[in-house]
């Protein structure tokens, strides 16, 4: 994404991510492994720690969905 976006480019991104509640994270943890197997799904990931190690500027962050679905507006700040 970083590679292809202009400098100043704008990434929306819509996540499955680590719920901050611990009984859905707990299924989300057993369920981890048939979701990549059977999707390539991950869905503990945490994508703002991925686009800031990148360099990208977060602008927005909503959750929902129990926390488990993020959206994302970041931009390419180089």
């Amino acid at each position: 994404m970083k590679r292809v976006l202009r400098p100043g480019g704008r990434a929306l991104l819509l996540e499955h991510v680590r719920s901050p509640r611990f009984a859905v994270r707990a299924v989300q943890r057993a369920l981890e492994p048939l979701a990549v197997w059977l999707e390539g799904d991950h869905l503990l990931r945490e994508p703002l720690e991925l686009l800031q190690a990148e360099g990208f500027e977060i602008e927005e962050v909503e959750r929902r969905k129990l926390g488990i679905v993020e959206r994302v507006a970041a931009r390419r700040s180089d």
